[in-house]
């Protein structure tokens, strides 16, 4: 009993590490996103000038 309680905490904290960071992934990409929109929202004026 002990051991298949051990088993299924490895497995949980090895599931919520793998999202942990896929949603760290998944933010720096967003946020990347949003930089280079901002970047190029930025130079639409100079763009059109």
């Amino acid at each position: 009993m002990s051991a298949s309680l051990l088993k299924l905490q490895r497995t949980l904290d090895f599931l919520s590490l793998r999202n942990l960071a896929s949603s760290e992934l998944f933010f720096t990409i967003l946020s990347d996103c949003n930089k280079l929109f901002l970047f190029r929202y930025l130079q639409q004026p100079l763009f059109y000038m």
